[in-house]
């Protein structure tokens, strides 16, 4: 009984170690698409945001703009897509061709609704540059 309880054992450690050193080595190559929390570099590999807000009457502080700082030229003829979000839902969502970037660093304006998203709602902004659709 001992016997077959250790070769069982031993088994099961072969086909856990196969398992585990095979997803060990997949790697993920792309220049077009990132999933969860990762970044693909394409054009460029980092970039910054800030919001400016906006005072209007009766619905309070709203995001006005997004600026996208720190952006390369490399990322000309790409689009520019910033999406504010609360608790993981999409609140606002702006999309605007990249051209006339020059030099290492740039900073591109977005606009958002001059009513929406009120600022107390907005918790994370997400930033994606990737080539324009054809």
């Amino acid at each position: 009984m001992k016997k077959r309880f250790l070769i069982a054992a031993i088994a099961a450690a072969a086909v856990f170690a196969t398992v585990l050193g095979v997803a060990a080595s997949i790697t993920v190559n792309s220049d077009n698409l990132g999933a969860g929390g990762d970044e693909v570099a394409s054009c460029d590999g980092s970039v910054g945001t800030s919001y400016v807000l906006k005072y209007v009457n009766d619905t309070g502080f709203v995001v006005d703009k997004v600026v996208v700082t720190g952006i390369s030229e490399a990322c000309n003829g790409q689009q520019l897509t910033v999406v504010l979000t609360k608790d993981g839902d999409q609140l606002a969502l702006e999309t605007v061709p990249l051209s006339g970037l020059s030099g290492p660093s740039t900073n591109v304006t977005v606009e958002f609704d001059p009513t929406e998203p009120k600022a107390e709602d907005v918790d994370d902004v997400h930033v994606a540059i990737a080539p324009a659709a054809p």
